[in-house]
């Protein structure tokens, strides 16, 4: 199995990455990662990506006029097409630029995650609010750090319903003895 991971950058200073590296170091051999950034830094992680069977893309950093799918962005998902069989965005602001083009290239296990409780550390909060609406009502498939964060991303109503459902449905999983589950519900 292939998941696409979308991040903003691969730097080896950002803690989500830190985190999603953890995970790909722990995972069997059947599970690969790769990436999707769009932000170089001086020092990132692509040698231990590739060294770990991981391939690395980079698109252009998405701007608020690129809300409709971009032709790069369509031509990649559409080039790609039945490589992932999920994608994982860290951060509900960039859905809106990725996630339409996944679909439309027949993607449909999507999950965004948020990781902060701020809607920006650098840039506009209030854009990013905005951006971070698709992802809000149009991906079914949410994950969050901690309840704050859920909250701040996605609302207390739609907090209140995934909590829910997965309670439901937690007691229902089949998980094979030494699975790995990696995130956590809000």
């Amino acid at each position: 199995m292939r998941v696409l991971q979308v991040i903003p950058d691969m730097s080896i200073s950002n803690g989500a990455m830190s985190m999603i590296m953890n995970y790909q170091r722990a995972m069997s051999a059947d599970v690969q990662f790769d990436y999707l950034y769009f932000l170089d830094t001086q020092a990132d992680r692509r040698a231990e990506i590739e060294a770990l069977g991981g391939h690395v893309y980079k698109m252009d950093f998405p701007k608020p006029k690129d809300v409709l799918p971009t032709k790069k962005m369509r031509a990649f998902f559409l080039e790609h097409k039945e490589t992932w069989q999920a994608m994982h965005i860290h951060g509900p602001h960039f859905a809106v630029f990725v996630a339409p083009a996944a679909k439309m290239a027949g993607l449909r296990n999507i999950v965004v995650h948020s990781h902060t409780t701020v809607y920006t550390l650098i840039g506009s909060a209030f854009a990013n609010r905005l951006l971070s609406l698709y992802a809000k009502y149009c991906i079914p498939k949410k994950l969050a750090c901690s309840r704050a964060s859920g909250q701040l991303w996605y609302g207390q109503s739609l907090l209140r319903s995934c909590v829910t459902q997965w309670t439901a449905r937690r007691c229902n999983l089949t998980l094979p003895f030494g699975s790995i589950c990696v995130g956590s519900c809000i």
